[in-house]
């Protein structure tokens, strides 16, 4: 492994930092552009994720930010639940077996809140597009292996992975910019 010296060293974080700082900008005026003033009932922990997606998006961690907006439906939908019938009513699965709204899965989840109208069948596709592609995130035994070159520059990477995830953590933050608001804004936050 190359030792690096201290100057080498602050030369390539200011390299990395100024060729990025476009693209932090471009972000930014994403994220802000639809802020709004208007109180929005929110559950807590679902504001949260909220939050800590939009900060992963906008630093660049794409791979976070798809699963901190998974993370935010998820909570919403389960909180809907627990608010609605209560943390030890249940749920029906996709087997059509009952469960309680902490053991519910994503999947699940969504299909529940479709069949009772609290989401729209276009949120609802978009939420298991989501949930598909936080699921070949984190379930990696089918995503083909590929090779980084560690040599030189720790910032070395794959283009086509990076471009594609960069793609799908876009979308992402779209969707939650656009469909989290108008669920909570429709339903109260419950």
């Amino acid at each position: 492994m190359k030792n690096f010296d201290e100057v080498s060293l602050i030369k390539m974080i200011k390299d990395k930092g100024e060729s990025e700082l476009e693209e932090k900008v471009e972000r930014l005026r994403l994220l802000i552009s639809n802020i709004t003033d208007e109180y929005i009932p929110i559950p807590s922990l679902a504001f949260q994720y909220f939050e800590e997606a939009r900060l992963c998006y906008y630093h660049g961690a794409f791979i976070a930010t798809i699963f901190m907006v998974h993370l935010v439906f998820e909570e919403l939908l389960r909180n809907h639940y627990r608010v609605i019938r209560g943390q030890k009513e249940k749920l029906i699965s996709k087997n059509k077996e009952l469960m309680n709204v902490d053991k519910a899965s994503f999947l699940d989840l969504i299909d529940e809140a479709k069949e009772d109208n609290y989401i729209t069948k276009e949120e609802s596709k978009k939420l298991h597009r989501l949930r598909k592609l936080r699921n070949r995130l984190q379930h990696t035994k089918d995503v083909p292996p590929y090779r980084i070159n560690l040599k030189g520059s720790w910032f070395a990477q794959d283009l086509r992975i990076r471009t594609q995830i960069d793609k799908d953590a876009e979308w992402a933050i779209n969707l939650l910019l656009t469909t989290f608001v108008s669920i909570c804004k429709r339903w109260g936050g419950f």
